[in-house]
């Protein structure tokens, strides 16, 4: 970032200068944001070890949630300090942002550029793609050697995702919650065989809970997961529904606080962002085996470069 500070007139956005939050100080009276990298034995910062604690609950019981001992990873400020840096960079005269893709154009095994929806085209000697590896060998660089083997290995879990804006404070929510299905091994064989989970686990993200800027004054932002197999049908009244009653059933009753609710389903994620069947994380990677046939970092051709949930 430093080394870009000439670009658009030397200016940086201030959240991009700070970095990202990591963990909190643990000592008594003292709550200091501190680099997650940089942590230390200081007299005031202890090491934290971050990982999960359980509710009061037992640590065997399947239906206990799960929460991060400290303040996990995050922009500060949310997603939309992503947006703002999004568009300050249109204002320095980055004006391809949210351009579609049509093709990666390759020369003697070598990148030069991308070929654009519009017709329009962008030269480049370098390419970094951020795209499902089945989009990127089937469309964007054709393949057929490759696609069919990121085929075999089968597609990786999607999900339903739940946004819900909540009235008012939940005792007892941390950043991250998990509540566990009551009968794991249930909820398994039915995914397994591309079927909905009966009592599936669900996870949530509330962001407000640590950072509580993200929403507006005595509010909350849930985001509600729960994983699914891909390209499963869902309807979303129903889905919503069950979500909700079984928050309520564990304790978290949240249906009569909510101002409004966005969901995504698997076909929302296999449209959106070009991901068949929705998957998260591209090919399936149940295994060894099927893990490697997911695309290396490095791509077939000198210049292209690959990053993303579906990259080995």
């Amino acid at each position: 970032l430093r080394r870009s500070g000439n670009c658009g007139g030397g200016q940086q956005l201030p959240f991009l200068d700070r970095g990202i939050e990591g963990s909190t100080c643990r000592c008594t009276g003292c709550n200091q944001f501190t680099d997650i990298g940089t942590q230390s034995d200081s007299a005031c910062c202890q090491p934290a070890d971050i990982g999960f604690r359980h509710s009061e609950r037992s640590r065997d019981d399947a239906d206990s949630i799960a929460t991060p001992e400290d303040d996990p990873v995050r922009h500060r400020g949310g997603t939309n300090q992503l947006r703002a840096a999004i568009a300050f960079a249109q204002s320095q005269g980055c004006n391809r942002t949210f351009t579609d893709v049509g093709r990666i154009r390759v020369q003697s095994r070598r990148v030069t550029g991308v070929e654009l929806a519009d017709g329009g085209h962008v030269d480049a000697d370098v390419v970094v793609a951020d795209v499902d590896g089945a989009h990127l060998l089937g469309e964007l660089l054709p393949d057929a050697r490759r696609a069919r083997d990121l085929e075999r290995a089968g597609r990786s879990m999607s999900g339903f995702l739940l946004c819900a804006g909540v009235r008012g404070r939940t005792e007892g929510v941390a950043h991250h919650n998990v509540w566990f299905s009551l009968d794991q091994r249930a909820e398994f064989v039915r995914t397994e065989r591309g079927q909905l989970a009966l009592d599936p686990t669900v996870t949530a993200v509330v962001s407000s809970v640590s950072d509580p800027g993200v929403a507006p004054p005595d509010c909350e932002n849930w985001y509600l997961l729960v994983h699914t197999p891909p390209a499963v049908g869902i309807d979303r009244k129903m889905m919503t529904a069950s979500v909700l009653n079984r928050l309520a059933e564990r304790g978290f009753d949240l249906r009569h606080r909510i101002d409004f609710t966005r969901t995504l389903i698997p076909a929302d994620f296999d449209v959106r962002y070009r991901a068949p069947g929705g998957s998260f994380h591209g090919s399936a990677s149940g295994d060894a085996r099927s893990a490697l046939h997911r695309p290396a970092n490095v791509g077939p051709v000198d210049g292209l470069y690959l990053v993303g949930g579906s990259t080995h």
